[in-house]
Order: C-alpha cells, then sequence, then structure tokens
C-alpha cells in the first residue's frame, strides 16, 4: 500500500461517513500480501501472441467447427485443447 493511500485511509478513519470509516478500517487491516502477483503461466507479448494465433488458424490438426470460445479440438492430442495448448503447440512446432 503507498504511502499516499495509506495517509488518505488515516483520514477516512475519522470521517464523518460511516462508509469511508468502514472502509479505510477494512483496508488497514488487511496484509501487505494482498500486492497482485504475476500470471502464472506469464501473460505472452501482443506482437508474439498474434503471430502465434496467424500459426494456429494455420495448423492443420486443429478443427474449424465450434464458437472456438473453448479452444479447439486438436487431431494430435485427440482432446479439446485450451488456447494456451495451441500457443504453445505452434510456439515449439510451428504450424503444421
Amino acid at each position: 500500500m503507498s504511502a499516499e493511500l495509506r495517509a488518505k485511509l488515516q483520514e477516512w478513519l475519522c470521517s464523518g461517513d460511516p462508509v469511508e470509516r468502514a472502509h479505510a478500517a477494512w483496508r488497514l487491516n488487511q496484509p501487505d500480501t494482498l500486492m497482485p502477483t504475476p500470471p502464472d503461466p506469464p501473460l505472452i507479448p501482443l506482437t508474439e501472441s498474434l503471430e502465434l494465433l496467424r500459426l494456429v488458424k494455420l495448423c492443420r490438426y486443429r478443427s474449424t467447427t465450434g464458437c472456438g470460445c473453448s479452444g479447439a479440438r486438436c487431431g494430435l492430442q485427440s482432446a479439446i485443447v485450451s488456447h494456451r495448448d495451441c500457443l504453445d503447440c505452434v510456439r515449439s512446432y510451428g504450424a503444421a
């Protein structure tokens, strides 16, 4: 928590507004470990992602049926795979 935010919350603890007081008390009692953590696995840079997506669309083992919102059926794995699985596959092997 930044020093500015902590100062504002300390100010709100003395506020006449019960909502501000309750919010400030709750936030100040939270552990400092609530900082956002990097996503696991890390995000793919946009330019790399767009290039990989182009390769995914060229892959002959990827099905083209369905809406595409939950990945695709992979002929190599004989299963429905996520977008991340497709991206990792074309990153490693290229478009088949």
